[in-house]
């Protein structure tokens, strides 16, 4: 009886014993798969916030390739071979990276979180950072916020868009538009149908050819330029232009102020206006131009060319300069409102 009884007490402390043992392992194996997800979880977040990506595809020589990333920066350069090639880190804040292609279209987007502060949009030092090399020949459309673009050896249309970012850009043609709000443009050596444009930012450009347009708002164009058609407009902004080859020319201020220097060609044609702005023309010493100034009331001219008087006209007091230089085969005409216009020989 003394040997059952004790048999059922070890039965019984086998059974609990047994149960324990399997409590302490389902505990354990609950810990260890939420260690796992833990691990997992810090292991995406860190791998997202420093993804370094490097990644190629083979497109068309004439592919259009779209690039949208809306902070910090994207160079894009050429290659000799038919790939697109996309290096760089991706922005920490970033939720996605897109890379397709889909016959001639090429996409590149690094995509962000719908809801940022508006102080992330200026942070581009956390921006995606990226180089992305493309053929010759392909277009490339860039778009972004806080985003700097810098442009190289593209032979075929490009166009960028960028609100606060900077764009730089040497040796483009085709057709080339570059636009910001409040960022600067730096562009050297572009070809064919160029547009530059910003808001209240500045543009600095020199050695362009073929046909080349300006516009600001409140910011400032510096440019020396060998194009043959230029148009060139700021509203309270400055404009500082050398034309080296103009033949068609036209620019034009609100209240900012005009400082152009030129050299004509015996077919050129200028014109050149202002409301209340300020504009100082300078020409060459040989030059052969014909030159009609007019200024409102509130305007006056100043001629440093030659002797020619400068005449009251109208019952409103408006002054008027004609006069020809050389043979006058070029034609310069500019009037300004209230502005002060002054002619003279560089």
């Amino acid at each position: 009886m003394a040997v059952g009884l004790a048999t059922t007490s070890s039965k019984r402390q086998l059974d609990i014993d047994l149960k324990r043992e399997k409590q302490m392992n389902v505990t354990s194996i609950r810990y260890l798969i939420l260690f796992a997800v833990i691990n997992t979880v810090l292991f995406t977040v860190t791998d997202t916030r420093a993804q370094q990506i490097s990644q190629s595809q083979k497109v068309t020589a004439d592919a259009r390739i779209v690039i949208e990333n809306l902070r910090g920066k994207v160079s894009v350069h050429t290659t000799d071979s038919e790939l697109v090639e996309v290096t760089g880190t991706l922005d920490p804040e970033a939720i996605e990276f897109v890379f397709t292609v889909n016959g001639k279209d090429v996409r590149i987007e690094v995509k962000m979180p719908k809801q940022l502060g508006n102080e992330a949009w200026l942070d581009q030092q956390s921006g995606s950072d990226l180089l992305i090399k493309v053929p010759s020949r392909a277009s490339v459309i860039g778009k972004g916020i806080s985003t700097d673009f810098e442009l190289t050896n593209l032979q075929s249309n490009t166009q960028v868009n960028t609100v606060s970012g900077s764009i730089t850009a040497n040796k483009l043609s085709s057709q080339v538009t570059l636009e910001t709000v409040s960022g600067n443009i730096v562009a050297e050596q572009l070809t064919g149908d160029v547009r530059l444009s910003t808001v209240s930012g500045s543009i600095d450009e020199q050695g362009s050819r073929g046909r080349v347009e300006y516009r600001a708002v409140s910011g400032k164009i510096r440019a020396q330029t060998e194009a043959s058609n230029v148009n060139a407009s700021v509203v309270s902004g400055s404009m500082k232009l050398h034309l080296a080859k103009a033949v068609n020319a036209n620019i034009s201020s609100v209240n900012g102020a005009l400082i152009t220097s030129a050299v004509l060609t015996d077919d050129s044609l200028l014109n050149l206006s202002s409301i209340n702005g300020p504009i100082s023309l300078a020409l060459a010493d040989d030059v052969s131009v014909d030159i009609t100034a007019v200024a409102g009331a509130g305007g006056r001219i100043i001629n440093d060319l030659d002797s020619t008087a400068v005449k009251k006209v109208g019952y409103r007091n408006s002054k008027e300069l004609n006069t020809r230089l050389g043979d006058g085969s070029a034609l310069v005409k500019a009037s300004t409102i209230s502005g002060k216009l002054h002619l003279s020989k560089r």
